[in-house]
């Protein structure tokens, strides 16, 4: 998908792009989402530039990520993305040649699009009116970075939400008919709390890493003194929010590990619980288990097997067996 954008009054109008005719020399923005290669063809072949390759976007080295050479200059960078619930870091590729800026990347960004709605709004006397392709290359990072800082705030929020459900007293729910010991309670609210645990320190990482990689672009902007005054201002304002949010980042991975390990010390006291059902039972059934082994021997002489009452007298000894370690545990406090 190709969208267009010319610079008017401070302000951009978006033009969608489907042939060549669409396409003018006024134009100071070429975005392009997932583009075929008849549509890189057309923008190649129109402006007489070349795209990057998809497997050069990937590249992860500092040297391929960000440069300057006879095509421009040239920025990959991660942007957040969080549709469909599914937080992922997705490169865009910044090309900067001729006065105009395009931008190739494989989805749509929640930052792009909220981006272009601010743009279409602003007017030339507003302080964040467009003025040339730095303008909106420095919106679209700024509008990322507050992006991040929502979903770190939906981070923290979801993880209280675990918290209250980890740290509060739990219920139990009794045995099924059949016999099976189902998940308690409990038990249930760890297997969700263990699994929220994971997908949001997943989606932190992830958000720190945009993080850091936004300060990389930002970092090759200004050494390469190629932004004015104000925009270097601005600039280092941004920098500054993302060590802000760099910081909170680790407060999260710390807030993350502090759930996990009390998560796992929940099980583990579960866990215990029934260990301690199992042991007390043993304990309970042993005794009875001495007196039917003696009277299990085949001996000729013993004296209660012609006794009148030597039966009643086995089943009680073995009911007093039983019941006598019950109440000592109980007593105890350990049922």
């Amino acid at each position: 998908m190709l969208t267009a954008f010319v610079l008017k009054d401070g302000r951009l109008e978006q033009t969608q792009i489907t042939s060549k005719q669409d396409l003018s020399m006024d134009m100071i923005w070429i975005d392009m989402v997932d583009p075929d290669e008849s549509e890189r063809l057309l923008i190649e072949e129109y402006y007489k530039f070349e795209l990057p390759e998809k497997t050069d976007i990937k590249d992860i080295e500092a040297s391929a990520r960000f440069y300057e050479d006879e095509d421009g200059i040239h920025i990959h960078s991660f942007f957040l993305n969080d549709f469909d619930d599914n937080a992922n870091n997705i490169t865009v590729a910044f090309s900067i040649y001729g006065g105009r800026l395009f931008t190739l990347h494989d989805q749509d960004l929640t930052a792009f699009r909220l981006y272009r709605m601010r743009a279409r709004r602003l007017n030339s006397g507003d302080k964040e009116s467009v003025s040339d392709v730095m303008d909106i290359l420095l919106g679209l990072h700024e509008t990322s970075i507050e992006h991040v800082a929502d979903i770190l705030e939906g981070i923290y929020s979801k993880l209280e939400t675990v918290s209250q459900q980890v740290l509060r007293r739990q219920s139990k729910v009794p045995e099924t008919e059949s016999g099976k010991v189902p998940l308690t309670k409990s038990s249930q609210d760890m297997a969700f709390a263990l699994s929220e645990i994971a997908i949001q320190e997943d989606i932190n990482g992830k958000a720190r890493l945009s993080l850091m990689d936004t300060r990389r672009s930002l970092s090759f902007l200004l050494r390469g003194k190629l932004l004015t005054l104000e925009q270097t201002e601005d600039v280092k304002e941004i920098m500054r929010d993302i060590e802000s949010l760099t910081s909170h980042t680790s407060f999260l991975f710390d807030k993350v590990n502090f759930l996990l390990d009390a998560s796992m010390g929940m099980i583990s006291l579960e866990q215990s619980k029934i260990i301690k059902i199992f042991s007390i039972a043993s304990v309970v059934f042993l005794p009875p288990t001495v007196v039917a082994s003696v009277y299990g021997m085949n001996f000729e002489i013993m004296p209660e097997l012609k006794w009148q009452y030597g039966y009643i007298f086995a089943l009680a000894l073995l009911v007093l067996s039983g019941v006598t370690p019950y109440l000592f545990f109980k007593r105890k406090g350990w049922l």
